[in-house]
């Protein structure tokens, strides 16, 4: 498995979907990202069952 993974999201304040790379070796589980797009702060919840990386996404003001 390769030390950084591409995860791709949508973004909960504008829909626009991007990819963002995640360093697997310093997954905390939850960071704050701002959008691409928006610049609306995201929070992440990453989880990596059956070796598959997954996120979460939802709004900070939720």
């Amino acid at each position: 498995m390769n030390p950084e993974e591409p995860v791709t999201i949508s973004c909960p304040y504008c829909g626009e979907s991007q990819v963002k790379v995640v360093d697997l070796a310093d997954m905390t589980g939850e960071y704050i990202e701002d959008c691409e797009v928006c610049c609306q702060p995201m929070i992440l919840v990453l989880s990596m069952p059956a070796n598959k990386l997954t996120a979460t996404v939802t709004r900070e003001d939720e």
